[in-house]
């Protein structure tokens, strides 16, 4: 296979992890709100937009916001976009990409669309999806 059709096939086995982890939270496709629909749409854009490997991090961070908050007593006033922030911020030591500003505007954006929980359940489910992906491609190439 030529590493054009390899890629495309390990984009649709992404999608379909996402789909299937979101429908877990969500239901079934067919009945997401169009609120999740679009949701869904824009984090397949965004991994398509700033590539796999930034892609990735991006959902380490925003799950690791994600749990951070909610393990925080007092998180309330302060957005998902904060603790993204922080995560990134430990990682890089205050230096931020191209590519981290686009996940972050995106994630932002999506954090206002869906609200705490809705973005909560996104966020958790598209970094469940990513590790399933991941972990069956090492599995394949091994």
């Amino acid at each position: 296979m030529t590493d054009h059709v390899t890629k495309m096939i390990d984009r649709l086995r992404e999608q379909t992890h996402l789909r299937e982890a979101l429908e877990e939270r969500c239901g079934s496709a067919r009945n997401w709100s169009p609120q999740v629909a679009f949701a869904y749409s824009q984090l397949i854009h965004l991994e398509q937009s700033i590539g796999a490997d930034a892609y990735a991090e991006f959902l380490e961070c925003a799950a690791e916001g994600v749990n951070a908050r909610a393990a925080a007593h007092d998180s309330l006033g302060e957005m998902h976009s904060d603790y993204y922030g922080r995560a990134v911020y430990s990682r890089h030591k205050g230096h931020k990409s191209p590519q981290h500003e686009i996940a972050w505007a995106m994630m932002f954006s999506l954090q206002i669309l869906l609200r705490d929980e809705g973005y909560e359940n996104l966020v958790l489910a598209a970094a469940e999806a990513h590790r399933t992906n991941a972990a069956e491609l090492a599995a394949t190439s091994a």
